[in-house]
């Protein structure tokens, strides 16, 4: 067993346990390969909008499970380095079929996008330094702790365990408490001498003629004093409502030519300020602030993460279920994003993209792209239920070895 201060204190990185400049094996570009095949059918099967499918979820842990399992039974698959960023560059060139197959100018949620890229590519650059400095086993621990994420999320024991807190809750003496209280809260609102009748009428569609007859009661102090407070409300919304529409109104008159222009420019700045008022008015402020408050959060984790290990998917995963996003729309959203891989210039700049592997990136690349056609050849008729199962059971698989590799009691090729 091996201590995690003495994994932290090696600078060197997962690859250098090799020649700085040696060429992959040729079993390297089976392994890899192989990877980028299963990935690619994995994102095809998601875009095809199955039950189940999450575009881009799960191919980068298919190739994390055929690196770990060949280099697990002694099989040199490359080096921890390269089978992050041949998951990477397969990622760029797969998601571009995924664009039209999901109709991401369409689908796609643009504000997440512009979110979740942009604090992506503030931690995808930590993630890139941390794989090229930590040891293969600290990288390995971290991928496993990941996969159990991934795991739990599947299993939705997130929403399990909020559900049993709920139960807990509402049958304990602190739940039993926040029921009476709202209970008394609900009766003292309803106050007596307000007849359902005047109260009906009251909440009825406004109008014209209405909000006038109520402006009137309200002046004319026709009103009792339990429903005068209701009828002053209506009425001063009345009053705002005809004033609003008094000030939106603009006058056109006709000039010599026949043509009609704007009464003033006055006016047509007043038209301006007005379109804006009404563009403004229109936004979900209260939904875009959730959106940046968890996009920030998601795209930040998942920077990190996609730059350590390549799966970046878990926080990305909360997020949507947060904000109750859509399936196509996170279709759409995660063809994108896929493109966007911000990550691929953090390995450029910090040297761990080297240009020995052109090669091997290419191969991968061109075989994920072709995995892709598969899937989606094959999505109408693969059973997702049981695909999602078997997929969970490899999951398991690859975390118990990526656990063990960790610890030191599995050799590891690379």
């Amino acid at each position: 067993m091996i201590w995690l201060p003495e994994l932290l204190s090696k600078p060197h990185g997962p690859g250098d346990t090799k020649p700085k400049l040696a060429s992959p094996a040729t079993s390297a570009y089976v392994v890899l390969s192989l990877g980028a095949l299963g990935g690619g059918v994995v994102k095809a099967s998601g875009a095809a909008g199955r039950e189940g499918g999450l575009t881009g979820f799960g191919s980068a842990i298919i190739n994390l499970l055929v690196w770990v399992v060949a280099t697990s039974i002694g099989v040199d698959g490359g080096t921890l380095t390269q089978a992050v960023v041949a998951e990477c560059m397969s990622c760029v060139v797969c998601a571009v079929p995924l664009l039209v197959m999901t109709s991401a100018h369409r689908t796609a949620s643009w504000r997440l996008i512009l979110t979740t890229t942009t604090f992506a590519a503030a931690g995808a650059p930590l993630g890139a330094l941390l794989l090229s400095r930590l040891n293969a086993r600290v990288v390995e621990l971290v991928m496993g702790c990941v996969l159990l994420l991934v795991l739990a999320l599947q299993a939705r024991l997130h929403e399990r365990a909020g559900r049993a807190l709920r139960d807990w809750r509402h049958g304990s003496p602190l739940g039993l408490l926040g029921r009476v209280v709202a209970i008394e809260a609900q009766m003292l609102a309803l106050k007596p001498g307000v007849s359902v009748d005047r109260l009906a009428a009251v909440a009825a569609p406004p109008s014209t003629n209405a909000g006038r007859d109520i402006e009137a009661a309200a002046q004319g102090g026709q009103a009792d004093d339990e429903a005068a407070p209701l009828l002053d409300g209506l009425a001063a919304a009345h009053r705002g409502a005809a004033a609003g529409t008094a000030a939106a109104f603009v006058s056109v008159h006709p000039t010599r030519g026949g043509s009609c222009g704007l009464g003033s420019a006055d006016a047509s700045r007043s038209t301006a300020r007005a379109r804006v008022q009404s563009w403004l008015a229109r936004q979900d402020w209260p939904e875009f602030r959730r959106a940046l408050l968890y996009g920030s959060g998601a795209g930040f984790t998942s920077g990190v993460m996609s730059g350590l290990t390549g799966m970046s998917g878990p926080p990305i995963i909360l997020m949507y279920e947060k904000l109750k996003i859509a399936k196509d729309v996170v279709r759409g959203t995660n063809a994108v994003g896929n493109v966007l891989q911000v990550r691929l210039i953090a390995y450029i700049v910090m040297g761990v993209f080297r240009r020995v592997d052109f090669l091997l990136y290419g191969l991968a690349s061109a075989v994920g792209l072709a995995g892709v056609g598969v899937g989606h050849r094959l999505a109408g008729r693969l059973d997702q239920d049981a695909f999602s199962k078997v997929l969970a059971a490899l999951m398991v698989v690859c975390c118990t070895l990526l656990f063990m590799s960790a610890a030191g009691l599995k050799g590891n090729a690379s």
